[in-house]
């Protein structure tokens, strides 16, 4: 079973979910998001009808929301369980020296 979850193991993979969900939240942040402003978001979609489409069909307007992003952080919160449960440790925590890792308890 731990052979199917190896990928959860690699430390390019964590950083990869990582970014696209810090990418996601600089979207919503720079993006007026219906719950906040929806008389931005229709104004945005009036005035831009083209790209209004787009991000809303990919629920750009409620990016916290969406299934995208939610399936992110449930991929985030998988992965750290998988780290910690059935490997005992965290990806990367084998560069660190004994000593480094015994003053930190």
């Amino acid at each position: 079973m731990k052979s199917y979850l190896s990928l959860f193991r690699n430390v390019k993979f964590n950083i990869g979910v990582f970014a696209l969900l810090a990418l996601g939240s600089i979207l919503g942040t720079l993006i007026p998001q219906i719950p906040e402003n929806p008389e931005k978001v229709r104004a945005f979609i009036q005035n831009s009808p083209q790209w209004g489409n787009i991000l809303e069909k990919f629920s750009f307007f409620n990016i916290y929301y969406s299934w995208w992003y939610m399936g992110l952080l449930a991929l985030l919160a998988f992965d750290v369980i998988v780290c910690k449960l059935l490997f005992g440790k965290f990806p990367g925590l084998e560069v660190f020296s004994e000593r480094e890792k015994q003053s930190k308890i």
